[in-house]
């Protein structure tokens, strides 16, 4: 298949091991969005989605994160068995999915593949079948729709505010004569959604009863957004919650040297390496060792603290292969840090009030 060959060269500019007959990995957004901006560079077509699945927000709101787990892995199964090697599924925040088939954006095929997810998606049941499982999905097409990353996604809001109205379940397919008058809410919609993510974050701070539910909420969300080889979050002594990346061979995350990290934090609490071996300074080679003997070879490193309190770290680590850590990143995970620390201290400071 010629999109494969596209994909395998994308893969490998980018030195990320490969295998185009593994059709069930749930790939990082970040990656995908970088691949669709790579076949614009190379001119080749294919399309975009974004699945959101419908009842997650009832779910989340009346029942738990158990059955909200259950609805999602419902869905991307359903994804992975209509969409197969023809294209690439990612998480795209709490409750949906962005999905890009290759070399795909003819009508009919496109609609094809999404009526597919849908009819396999009706053989689900969830709570007994009280539960409907389905999708509500926005879908656009290069160079049909637009001619950048953004403007597709643009363009795939579009759709996806017209499944909206139409009501669930459906997949809408832009037509420029249809939508192209819709206007967006959002402010903008940027290629990583900062502003979505930000607002489930606060979401989650609102509705964390202890400070528990605050810290595996937050990093469970970053985390399904990101998707790092690992997310954690470290006291001094200890790592209180942790993430795996769907495609991260190491699953442990042990605790590192608290002061080899504080010693190094920036003005802003904030540590970061692109390759390992910056990690070196002067005659202190611990935190070097440390990344060498669990594989790590990119991190990121937040101070959780606040009115000179500090809590803990906030850990981002990638395994294997090395990672550069751009701006959004950084503004993401301190945000969350920062949200964090002062959650913290305004519980403890009203619990030492009372």
């Amino acid at each position: 298949m010629a999109e494969c060959k596209y994909r395998a060269m994308f893969f490998k500019e980018l030195d990320i091991d490969y295998d185009p007959e593994e059709e069930k990995r749930l790939f990082n957004k970040e990656t995908i969005l970088k691949y669709a901006d790579y076949l614009i560079r190379h001119k080749e077509p294919f399309s975009l989605a974004i699945c959101i699945a419908d009842s997650y927000q009832f779910l989340n709101k009346n029942y738990g994160n158990n059955d909200c787990a259950n609805l999602l892995t419902m869905c991307r199964e359903s994804l992975f068995k209509a969409i197969g090697e023809k294209g690439m599924v990612a998480k795209y925040g709490d409750d949906r999915y962005l999905v890009l088939l290759d070399g795909m954006n003819e009508y009919n095929d496109v609609w094809m593949v999404f009526h597919n997810v849908n009819m396999d998606l009706q053989t689900k049941k969830i709570l007994n079948g009280e539960v409907p499982v389905s999708f509500t999905t926005g879908i656009s097409r290069y160079p049909i729709d637009n001619q950048d990353v953004e403007g597709l996604l643009l363009t795939t809001n579009k759709a996806l505010v017209r499944g909206k109205e139409k009501g669930k379940p459906c997949f809408i397919i832009y037509l420029a004569a249809k939508h192209s008058h819709i206007v967006l809410n959002e402010v903008k919609v940027t290629e990583f959604s900062t502003v979505e993510i930000i607002s489930d974050l606060f979401n989650i701070a609102n509705r964390s009863k202890t400070t528990k539910d605050l810290i595996d909420g937050i990093i469970k969300e970053l985390g399904d957004f990101m998707n790092p080889d690992h997310l954690s979050v470290q006291s001094k002594n200890a790592v209180l919650a942790k993430f795996i990346g769907t495609n991260c061979q190491n699953k442990e995350v042990p605790p590192m040297e608290y002061n080899s990290i504080c010693n190094r934090f920036d003005d802003n609490g904030l540590f970061f390496v692109n390759a390992r071996k910056a990690a070196i300074a002067g005659e202190d080679r611990s935190l070097y060792e440390f990344y060498v003997k669990n594989t790590i070879n990119s991190a990121l490193c937040v101070e959780i603290a606040c009115n000179d309190t500090k809590y803990g770290i906030l850990r981002v680590e990638m395994v294997g292969n090395s990672h550069t850590w751009e701006s959004k990143d950084k503004v993401l995970y301190t945000f969350a840090a920062k949200l964090l620390g002062t959650i913290i201290y305004n519980r403890s400071k009203n619990e030492g009030d009372q």
